[in-house]
């Protein structure tokens, strides 16, 4: 995993918002994410959050007609909490001081995960 920026690389970031990293994970680290999350997906079995039964697609009583995610995405909430390869990655120590050094700030925590999976 590159997770060793420059200074170039940090003042972009902070200049524009965002940073694209070539070749961030390489191909055995893309195929763990990608088979960890795929994975975690269908443990979850269409549950939104780890611990509710709430189903994507189904109404939260939130407003659908505003609900632009909802109407598009199917969304999955951490899925660190109920996957360990998942949480594997989500608690990389690299990523986080990677975060936190793109930032500015002496460290940083997980808000949450999420996956966004896109209907036909």
């Amino acid at each position: 995993m590159r997770t060793s920026l420059s200074a170039d690389q940090i003042a972009s970031y902070r200049e524009n918002g965002f940073l694209l990293v070539e070749d961030f994970l390489n191909e055995t680290e893309l195929a763990f994410w990608r088979d960890a999350v795929t994975e975690a997906i269908q443990q979850r079995n269409g549950r939104k959050f780890a611990f509710s039964d709430e189903k994507v697609g189904e109404d939260d009583g939130i407003n659908k007609e505003s609900d632009y995610y909802g109407k598009v995405f199917d969304q999955m909430l951490n899925l660190w909490q109920t996957h360990e390869q998942v949480k594997k990655i989500m608690v990389d120590e690299r990523i986080g001081k990677m975060v936190a050094d793109l930032a500015g700030w002496e460290g940083t925590r997980i808000w949450h995960d999420q996956a966004l999976i896109k209907r036909p």
